[in-house]
């Protein structure tokens, strides 16, 4: 079996840090991610999420989970400046020239 389980995804989707569906180590990636995400301009990796991290992965782990995440939330900040997206109305990316723009 490969993937994720659909009680794995209701924890992700849900309140993954009160699931006993996934592992602190997945925990700990889906925190750090909370924090890199576009819509969290706050983020920050203080002490105690590095602290959890390192239980899990090594120093290039780490570094490689936070390439991997800044790649990807690029890319779809690109997407939504580009317009090579569709755009829901709740968009927190709409640009200016989208008349659905929350600015």
């Amino acid at each position: 079996m490969s993937g994720l389980t659909d009680a794995e995804i209701s924890a992700i989707m849900g309140d993954y840090d009160a699931s006993d569906t996934l592992t602190a180590a997945d925990n700990a990636v889906l925190r750090n991610g909370d924090r890199v995400a576009m819509t969290n301009p706050q983020g920050r990796l203080d002490d105690e999420l590095i602290a959890a991290l390192q239980t899990h992965f090594s120093s290039a782990d780490i570094c490689e989970l936070g390439t991997v995440m800044a790649v990807i939330s690029g890319m779809a900040k690109l997407s939504f400046v580009m317009d090579l997206v569709e755009k829901e109305d709740c968009c927190e990316f709409a640009t200016a020239s989208w008349p659905g723009a929350i600015l």
